[in-house]
Order: structure tokens, then C-alpha cells, then sequence
């Protein structure tokens, strides 16, 4: 696992929320589990840029994701932290005075092995889904490499979804 997707990472800090409760949204991708798979990719085909409902979720709204210990995909919605719940934060709002549930929430604030955003890049003159390793607590450290993406990429591509990479060395935003 080290080799595919890097090493285990315990986040430099992680919010109380991010322990708690998993998100609304979270899916583990499981590839041995068919309909998930068919499902999710469904749900990531599904987009149309010319139906605005199909892409703007997509388009509007972070999907993170983290890939755990143990090799396992997992996505979300990056969401706002309530008390018993959590809602889905658009991109474009920032959401002041409340905490929200980043990439650690994922898996419960332990360690992971690398993580970002998976986003629908609906401006490009051939929309397309974009993966990024742009997680200041699991992606974008040293010792990540565009190799290690590229391995989260072909997850994707079993399950029936392709991407492009948009690697960001350490450092990088």
C-alpha cells in the first residue's frame, strides 16, 4: 500500500466534528461490490452540461476523498457541521462561525494515505471530471507523487469513471 498510494498519514490537527460522526455522504468503494459500482457510476455519467440540475451538483459542491489504510477509496461531500447532521457546503459560499468536515472526517480523523477533491470541471470546452490531490492533511505533503494519483485514477477507471489528473506538488494550493 505504501508503494501504490504513499504512507499513512495521521493529520497535523483535526476537528472535534471530524471524529464524531461519519459524513451523510460518504461512500466506501468497494470493488468487489457491483452495484455500488454501478451505481456510482451512474451517478458520475449522469452529468450533462447541457441540463443544468444533471451537472450543477457536481460542478457546485466538493466531493473529497481519502484512500485509507487499507486501500479503500472513500468519497464524500465536503459538509458543514451541525449538531446531529451535516449539509453539503457549495463551493461558492464559505460557511463563517461553524466547522466544517474536511478530508479526515473520511475516516473518522485517523490516518489515511492520500486524499483530495474530485471535481466536475463543467468550463472546459470538453467537460470532464478532474482529481485532484488538493488535501492539505493527506495530499498535498512530500512525499506524494503524481504516481500515487494516477493509482486513486485507476480505481475510477474500474469503476467505469475516467479522469484527468491535476497533480499539486507539496506546497502547492
Amino acid at each position: 500500500m505504501d508503494s501504490r498510494f504513499g504512507q499513512a498519514i495521521v493529520p497535523a490537527y483535526v476537528h472535534p466534528c471530524e471524529q464524531a460522526l461519519p459524513p451523510r455522504s460518504l461512500v466506501v468503494v468497494k470493488l468487489e461490490d457491483g452495484a455500488l459500482l454501478a451505481a456510482l457510476r451512474a451517478m458520475l455519467k449522469a452529468v450533462d452540461r447541457s441540463v443544468y440540475p444533471s451537472h450543477g451538483f457536481h460542478s457546485d459542491y466538493s466531493m473529497i476523498w481519502v484512500v485509507d489504510l487499507e486501500g479503500l477509496l472513500r468519497i464524500g461531500l465536503e459538509e458543514d457541521d451541525h449538531d446531529r447532521f451535516s449539509v453539503a457546503i457549495p463551493r461558492s459560499r464559505a460557511v463563517r462561525g461553524r466547522p466544517k468536515r474536511g478530508h479526515p472526517a473520511l475516516v473518522a480523523g485517523e490516518a489515511a494515505r492520500i486524499g483530495g477533491e474530485l471535481l466536475y470541471d463543467v468550463s472546459a470546452s470538453e467537460p470532464k471530471w478532474v482529481l485532484s490531490n488538493r488535501s492539505g492533511r493527506y495530499g498535498l505533503v512530500e512525499d506524494r507523487s503524481e504516481r500515487h494519483l494516477r493509482n486513486v485514477a485507476e480505481i475510477l477507471a474500474v469503476c467505469g469513471v475516467e479522469v484527468e489528473i491535476d497533480f499539486r506538488s507539496s506546497g502547492g494550493a
